[in-house]
């Protein structure tokens, strides 16, 4: 349908350094860090020329195999399985490539459901640790459990994010942007194709 994938610093740039963007932009997303990522979607990217953007839990991604974590964040989700993080070796293949990566928090609370001053120190310490392991900019966060308020996303430009992204309010219009609220369409796995594509109103 000739839609091309860019990352959310190719949409921050057209919007501060004026640099184009294809007719027909999509951007492609996925949240936590799954080592599935890497093994599943990886592959599928690099074959058909596909850019994206990861959002890391980082305190859950591990040195190595070694210290490879699972999701215990999410245990008490009776509907999520049990399944294994990346590692900070796949996150710098994937880097390398050209796949982006943003914060999800250090450890996936709500932030919204602590107190401001450690909401902050989060917010910060997952933005160090990314910048520090990939040696690039991580200016992008997705709210974990879309916990978000206004003094949250105030602090988004004291702490040196570009903006921030929600789990969902739908497609979005480059006409009406707000960079520190954008929205999404999620997509879980037992939505088909033609139902992904009707979803996201592709035409």
């Amino acid at each position: 349908m000739g839609y091309q994938t860019i990352t959310l610093a190719d949409l921050r740039n057209y919007f501060a350094l004026g640099k184009a963007l294809p007719e027909k932009p999509i951007i492609l997303t996925s949240d936590d860090g799954y080592q599935s990522v890497y093994t599943n979607a990886f592959p599928i990217l690099k074959k058909y020329g596909y850019k994206m953007t990861v959002f890391l839990i980082d305190g859950y991604i591990g040195n190595s195999e070694a210290e490879r974590r699972l999701n215990d964040f999410d245990k008490n989700e009776k509907s999520v399985v049990t399944r294994p993080m990346l590692i900070w070796p796949e996150v710098a293949a994937m880097a390398n490539y050209g796949i982006e990566f943003g914060s999800h928090g250090v450890t996936h609370s709500s932030l919204d459901q602590i107190s401001l001053e450690a909401a902050k120190n989060e917010m910060a310490a997952s933005k160090a640790d990314i910048e520090a392991h990939l040696k690039r900019p991580c200016i992008f966060l997705a709210w974990p459990h879309d916990s978000v308020t206004g003094e949250l996303i105030a602090l988004l430009p004291q702490l040196g994010y570009a903006g921030a992204i929600r789990y969902s309010g739908g497609v979005l219009d480059v006409s009406h942007v707000n960079l520190y609220n954008l929205p999404r369409v999620p997509f879980t796995n037992d939505i088909g194709a033609n139902e992904y594509a009707g979803l996201l109103g592709l035409q």
